[in-house]
């Protein structure tokens, strides 16, 4: 009898593990910019040429930092110093790498307790170690939140470009007389839906492969502009800083603004830190590589962002801070590199959103092909020549029109929705993580974590 049960239990195993190999095929790098999650195009694993292996730094670190660093630095920041002064803003900025911290802890704990594969991911990595239905519902979660960081970032780039259009004190696009019918169009809710459609007929149509020939542009666009904008606000601190910075170190919140919603504004600048999980078959040692290189990046972006805090505070009065996307200020303060600064802002925008567009439908075809969401079950087919899930991608387009439609074109509205979705998928993370390390359980094996079984 305990033969035959134990000869039953290995069958349903196999099974079992033969049905979710089938299913857990999402989110696997094409090895230059991870972002190939299906691997389309390559039958088996003969037909993919030999591709060089990558280490904690050009593997992880610099994927992780693209994917944190957003529209929000260029464009929030000086409003989250202005309302929360620079001791609360740093206060804003530790309590958002805490919780990076931790998610990056117990992601460094899957990995290492053999939740990574060649064809890895961050979901397949979280269902296989604490379990198939937890780990659809924290993909659902960050699904919904990688959607939303794509619409986000969409209105990053049109409010930047609206910056750079002349306009009448009204605030309307000034046009000439025989183009003034298109006054009601250039404003920032029909631009942002838009934009929002361009890129889903790129990626409808070009798939993984359009993106990927732009990740090198967007890299060094995004790097370009971050150091654009930290030498432009390093100048008022050999000059007026002293003064200005004395008079921003308190909170002076304007009306409708907290502790909590500037909070809710800033952690969307932690929330690529799962990107890394998506290029593990082109690292030398996955679980080594994402626990340095993902520590590494919040840690440099811990620093870079409370420098950040630091040089706003130094810019400008507070009223000034608050209002400086319409006094004109962060033009002022750019110059006379503006121009090419606001179009370095809208690239690095347009790169977080593209990318949001080619995982986030991948994503949920691997939640689909677990046959676990009966509802979700026709989403699960790979289209055209290249293989991509554009049934995916037109489901994923639903949320985001929905959230562009109710929410307005706004990044104060969106941002914190956005939050809710990241916290919600890094907490059950984090408890499922505490739950097997309490429970002891024999399929949770982290490094550094050494368990009796007996």
């Amino acid at each position: 009898m305990r033969e035959r049960l134990m000869s039953g239990g290995a069958a349903n195993t196999f099974t079992m593990r033969s049905n979710c190999s089938r299913a857990y095929k999402l989110l696997e790098s094409d090895g230059g910019d991870g972002l190939n999650p299906l691997g389309a195009g390559d039958s088996s694993a003969e037909a993919r040429p030999a591709k060089k292996k990558k280490g904690s730094f050009i593997g992880v670190f610099v994927p992780t930092c693209e994917n944190m660093w957003g529209v929000l630095i260029f464009l929030r920041f000086f409003t989250i110093v202005g309302n929360a002064g620079l001791f609360h803003s740093l206060l804003i900025v530790l309590c958002s790498f805490i919780v990076a911290f931790c998610t990056t802890a117990c992601k460094s704990a899957m990995a290492s307790s053999g939740g990574l594969v060649s064809e890895g991911g961050p979901y397949y990595m979280i269902s296989r170690t604490i379990g198939a239905y937890p780990g659809v519902s924290i993909g659902i979660a960050y699904w919904l939140g990688g959607t939303l960081l794509a619409v986000m970032e969409s209105v990053g780039a049109i409010d930047t470009l609206l910056m750079l259009l002349p306009k009448a004190p009204s605030g309307a696009v000034i046009l000439p007389e025989s183009a003034s019918w298109l006054s009601p169009f250039l404003t920032p809710l029909p631009l942002s839906f838009a934009l929002l459609f361009v890129q889903f007929l790129t990626v409808f149509f070009g798939g993984i492969d359009a993106v990927s020939k732009l990740a090198v542009l967007f890299i060094v666009t995004v790097l370009a502009t971050v150091v654009a904008f930290f030498v432009s606000l390093a100048v008022p601190v050999f000059t007026t800083g002293a003064d200005f910075l004395s008079g921003n170190l308190w909170p002076q919140y304007s009306a409708g603004t907290s502790f909590s919603s500037m909070l809710s504004l800033f952690f969307p600048c932690f929330t690529g830190i799962l990107s890394g999980a998506n290029r593990t078959d082109v690292l030398k040692d996955p679980p080594t590589n994402l626990k340095r290189g993902t520590f590494g990046a919040i840690s440099f972006s811990l620093v870079m962002y409370s420098l950040f805090m630091l040089l706003w505070a130094s810019a400008a009065d507070a009223d000034s801070l608050r209002g400086a996307m319409d006094n004109g200020l962060l033009y002022k303060l750019l110059l006379p590199n503006a121009p090419v600064a606001f179009v370095g802002v809208m690239i690095s925008s347009l790169s977080q959103s593209m990318q949001c567009l080619v995982v986030a439908p991948r994503l949920l075809y691997s939640i689909a092909s677990d046959n676990l969401l009966p509802p979700l079950r026709p989403i699960a087919v790979l289209s055209g020549k290249s293989q991509e899930p554009h049934r995916a991608l037109v489901v994923t387009m639903i949320p985001a029109c929905l959230a562009l439609g109710i929410l307005g074109s706004s990044l104060d509205s969106i941002a914190p929705l956005l939050t809710m979705c990241f916290l919600l998928c890094y907490a059950c993370i984090n408890l499922s993580c505490l739950v097997q390390t309490v429970l002891s359980s024999v399929n949770w094996r982290p490094e550094g974590i050494h368990t009796s079984y007996g």
